[in-house]
């Protein structure tokens, strides 16, 4: 392992947060992956999850890994590590708080999938010749992975929650501060809808940036227990807090302090304490004007986002084959969308009120960009709207 210094706390004890963190990383994230690569996984209807290119089906993420770098080209590096992430993006969502936990439960939270991901590339990266990292952006984690060549690193951004894979070789900078990264989009509107950050930190030691993800999650789920869920309440919905909440209760009760005010609270200042001991100079960049700017730019692309999915698919389909919906969603005539589509449509209310989250979530974009005139708000309008059309659009 190697050797950590937090010059924040005293001799005896950093001692003592490095001994826990290096048994944390040991027991949850090393020792557990091989019970993570064995678990079973099974669709709804019974059938194996995975599925490898050639359309064999395989119940273990072992058996599928296993048959990639046996049974395909080498060569083709990129199409191996698509189809672990497509794969593993098929695994249940769920509030796991680490790999051994996610082993019990066969659920992955966004920290574990990418965690679960990191590990197995450390596995196998010799064979493909690749480097992973694992990245912490806002409010989720995600991995970088290089392809080295003689003409340069190609760099991809790799999200095994939902299955992302993109190129941004030729749109990321990169700035090292020694203990982390800080990478940079040059340009956010090159990038694709699914992708929603354009500034991502790494850790430059993967197992402090898995283990300081989770930190942050254990620290949070006393709130969770208790159904204290902050500004994400309400984006995250009554079923995802209601099953985060359920689970937090369960770990908590495992641990046989739920109800004790006192124990609770020792539990989350514990993991708060680690979470700062693994990543204290990340944890201040997050404190800065770039960073925080970034974490409201997000926060209302995922509205525009998540109230866009609300919208059913055959009205996304007349709204944008109308001239003048970015006209719509710039101004608001909820008579004009009611004439598009239709004013007898089910739910025409809901979908009114999506739009105006969207108008409003827009609003808050252009402020927090500076963007005043028309002209620019309609530029800024075209790229969600191409993209609208591209990635959400469901075809004819």
């Amino acid at each position: 392992m190697n050797h950590l210094g937090f010059e924040g706390h005293g001799k005896q004890e950093n001692e003592s947060l490095e001994s826990e963190f290096n048994d944390i990383y040991q027991r949850d994230y090393l020792d557990a992956l091989p019970k993570v690569l064995d678990r079973k996984f099974v669709a709804d209807d019974g059938e194996p999850l995975f599925l490898s290119g050639d359309g064999t089906h395989f119940d273990t993420l072992r058996g599928l890994i296993d048959h990639l770098l046996n049974g395909t080209d080498l060569n083709n590096k990129e199409e191996v590590v698509k189809s672990i992430i497509d794969n593993m993006s098929r695994i249940p969502a769920g509030q796991s708080m680490s790999p051994r936990h996610a082993a019990e439960t066969g659920e992955m939270y966004c920290s574990v999938s990418a965690a679960v991901f990191q590990l197995i590339m450390e596995k196998i990266q010799s064979q493909l010749d690749i480097e992973t990292e694992y990245v912490n952006p806002v409010d989720h984690a995600a991995n970088i992975i290089r392809f080295p060549g003689l003409q340069g690193d190609r760099i991809f951004y790799a999200d095994p929650r939902n299955g992302i894979f993109e190129e941004l070789t030729s749109n990321i900078t990169e700035e090292d501060r020694g203990s982390f990264k800080i990478y940079r989009a040059k340009n956010r509107g090159a990038l694709s809808a699914k992708v929603l950050f354009s500034v991502i930190p790494s850790i430059a030691d993967s197992s402090k940036a898995m283990v300081y993800a989770d930190m942050g999650n254990l620290e949070g789920m006393v709130d969770f227990a208790r159904g204290n869920f902050g500004e994400d309440s309400e984006r995250m919905g009554i079923e995802l807090a209601h099953k985060l909440q359920e689970s937090a209760r369960k770990h908590l009760e495992g641990l046989g302090i739920l109800g004790d005010k006192d124990k609770e609270e020792a539990f989350r200042r514990k993991y708060a304490q680690l979470e700062g001991f693994v990543g204290k100079d990340l944890k201040d960049f997050k404190e800065t004007g770039e960073f925080k700017a970034e974490e409201k730019r997000v926060s209302v692309e995922k509205v525009m986002s998540d109230e866009w999915n609300k919208i059913p698919d055959e009205v996304k389909r007349s709204l944008l084959a109308d001239e003048q919906f970015a006209s719509l969603v710039l101004h608001g005539n909820n008579n004009k969308v009611l004439e598009i589509i239709g004013n007898d449509t089910q739910d025409s209310a809901g979908i009114l009120e999506a739009l105006e989250a969207i108008r409003e979530a827009f609003g808050m974009r252009w402020i927090i960009s500076d963007i005043s005139t028309d002209a620019e708000k309609m530029a800024d309008l075209k790229p969600f709207l191409d993209q609208a059309k591209k990635s959400w659009e469901k075809p004819e």
